[in-house]
């Protein structure tokens, strides 16, 4: 996983938004969350400066007994995620559900892609953020970093 400044976050590469909105995430990202074989995922909106979202692991919120299972409860049926699709704000933020696939294709509803700015072609730069979530990111400064390393991977379904 590369670095675009020398210190700086772990870049997985970019990921392409298909026409209908689906989006392939890194296989590497999948593992490093415990994201493999997961059939629906939790997505946050990302900052203001950002845009984008978050993809979150139930599994390792509990894990690391994260502050964010209380903002996320309107999600949860017990002690996992609702099979109904979820989208809700709190704190400032937009939550929003979506399914992924064996591959790990992520299939974003509609109401997500419209909160998160989401669009057929747009590129989205994934990184490892937290130790329960990956951001995917498509602007701000780390994004403009980015645009000069040629080397990254792109991931398209």
């Amino acid at each position: 996983m590369p670095h675009i400044t020398f210190g700086g976050k772990y870049v997985y590469g970019w990921l392409t938004v298909n026409d209908d909105g689906s989006i392939l995430l890194p296989q590497e990202a999948l593992m490093d969350y415990q994201l493999i074989g997961n059939k629906k995922v939790l997505l946050m909106s990302g900052s203001r400066t950002s845009k984008g979202f978050s993809v979150m692991s139930l599994e390792l919120m509990k894990t690391y007994e994260s502050h964010m299972l209380t903002v996320v409860a309107p999600a949860l049926e017990g002690d996992d995620l609702r099979q109904d699709e979820v989208f809700f704000r709190q704190k400032g933020r937009t939550f929003a559900s979506a399914g992924l696939d064996n591959e790990g294709r992520l299939s974003l509803p509609d109401q997500a892609k419209e909160a998160f700015g989401i669009h057929p072609d747009s590129r989205l730069l994934s990184i490892r953020s937290s130790n329960v979530a990956f951001v995917n990111i498509f602007e701000g400064p780390i994004v403009e970093r980015a645009r000069q390393h040629s080397e990254l991977p792109v991931f398209e379904a």
